[in-house]
């Protein structure tokens, strides 16, 4: 669900400048791809997703929802290390919408996220499919 609909948005927006290009339109599109925000709601997910296995326990998605909560429930008791090695504080993707607004010529895609996130992402779009596969099992 979530993924796909960033990486439809994703899409669009390449498809909106393009044909804003074809037309002679004279507009500046991007797309500011924030990766995770520490934010109050990303810290209650892990609750609950945990919320939502225990409810929905014949569900076929419980096994990789559990082991999301949790990671994510391990990761956030030390928040330092959450902000440096997975993620951006609202702030700084504020930021990037701002240079976004004032740029004469963005780049098609601003992504935010921590130097950790950006190896792992370069990793999973340019990996063959299986290690792909296997890497992000292991998250």
């Amino acid at each position: 669900g979530y993924s796909t609909t960033k990486f439809a948005l994703e899409g669009f927006t390449d498809v909106l400048r393009r044909e804003s290009l074809a037309s002679n339109l004279n507009l500046r599109i991007c797309s500011i791809q924030p990766g995770g925000i520490l934010t109050p709601l990303s810290k209650a997910v892990p609750q609950q997703l945990k919320s939502w296995t225990e409810n929905n326990s014949s569900n076929p998605f419980c096994v990789g929802a559990i082991k999301s909560s949790t990671t994510m429930q391990m990761v956030l008791k030390n928040e330092s290390i959450l902000n440096f090695l997975m993620m951006v504080s609202p702030k700084l993707v504020a930021n990037y919408i701002y240079v976004a607004s004032i740029d004469v010529n963005p780049p098609y895609h601003y992504v935010v996220a921590t130097p950790l996130m950006h190896i792992l992402s370069f990793l999973l779009r340019n990996l063959p499919t299986f290690l792909a596969d296997r890497l992000s099992l292991n998250l």
